[in-house]
């Protein structure tokens, strides 16, 4: 997860300066937004199974 919130992180670099365009940090965004939405469902199950 900390993996993908520093690509997210080093996205919004690239996009502030200049490097991509908006959309292109916006469908990427959306990609690892949804990774990491996805890992901490997963990380959720998991604190419950072990319970």
């Amino acid at each position: 997860m900390k993996k993908q919130k520093r690509a997210l992180d080093k996205l919004h670099e690239s996009y502030e300066e200049d490097m991509i365009t908006k959309q292109v940090f916006l469908e990427r965004k959306a990609v690892r937004s949804r990774q990491i939405q996805k890992l901490e469902e997963e990380l959720k199950d998991l604190r419950k199974c072990s319970r």
